[in-house]
């Protein structure tokens, strides 16, 4: 004789899942669950499940999913915006491992292909543009800027003293105000014109002290002036003139 199936209504189905929801909040439900799932065997066929290619797409495409809902990110936004979110996130980002670890996943992750394109989309957005220049027009923001800048420039000039010198190589000037970079060889406006501010960084990479040299502004400008064939002034004759109509030294600086 054949059985015949329940048909379990909708009403009955929402009593179940009640009921299913009350009883899993129990506090020795919660507690044997709990111990069951510590137990190793039990860890091991977990891991085992995990590890399972098709349930690590499944994983992957349901955060995929439950990310992108917008409910999903207003409630991320408002709990990273709670003030022990944001300490809490800045403590562990405060240590140097976390750190490089986040340095080096946002270097690989902006190098892909799809994040350059989202990034471009997202940076063309209207709004986002308006919020840039509002951001940037605020004066702790050009304080920042301009502090940046200096520090930047302090560092930058303090790595090609080291790899070049902090003196003059042709007077001797150590007054590191009057100092600059000199393109032995020549070919230094060229340069300057491909390169644009990555200049100093390119002179501290190439690391290389017979193209460039440490001069002052007096040496390196005198190398330039016309007749005077890349040498500088001082390692001219006393009784030498400057010549106006001889033509003008473009192969240095």
């Amino acid at each position: 004789m054949p059985v015949s199936k329940r048909i379990i209504t909708p009403e009955e189905r929402a009593r179940r899942k009640e009921h299913g929801k009350e009883y899993e909040s129990r506090p020795d439900v919660k507690a044997r669950k709990k111990e069951y799932r510590n137990r190793p065997e039990v860890k091991a066929i977990e891991k085992e499940l995990r590890d399972l290619p098709e349930n690590k797409e499944r994983r992957k495409e349901y955060q995929k999913e439950y990310l992108a809902r917008p409910e999903t990110k207003m409630i991320r936004h408002e709990r990273d915006a709670r003030p022990e979110a944001k300490a809490k996130r800045k403590e562990y980002y405060s240590k140097p491992e976390n750190a490089a670890r986040k340095k080096e996943y946002a270097k690989e992750y902006y190098a892909r292909p799809e994040a350059k394109v989202r990034y471009k989309e997202y940076r063309a957005m209207p709004e986002v543009k308006a919020r840039k220049r509002e951001l940037s027009s605020r004066p702790d923001a050009k304080a920042r800027r301009k502090e940046y800048a200096s520090s930047y420039s302090i560092s930058i000039w303090k790595e090609i003293f080291d790899i070049y010198g902090w003196k003059c190589a042709c007077c001797g000037e150590d007054n590191t105000a009057f100092l600059t970079v000199d393109h032995i060889g020549g070919g230094g406006r060229k340069e300057r014109t491909e390169i644009g501010s990555r200049l100093y960084r390119a002179v501290i990479e190439a690391n290389d002290p017979t193209k460039y040299q440490i001069l002052c502004f007096n040496c390196n400008s005198g190398r330039a002036m016309r007749g005077i064939g890349g040498i500088c002034p001082h390692k001219l004759p006393k009784n030498w003139r400057f010549d106006l109509h001889a033509p003008l030294q473009t192969g240095s600086s």
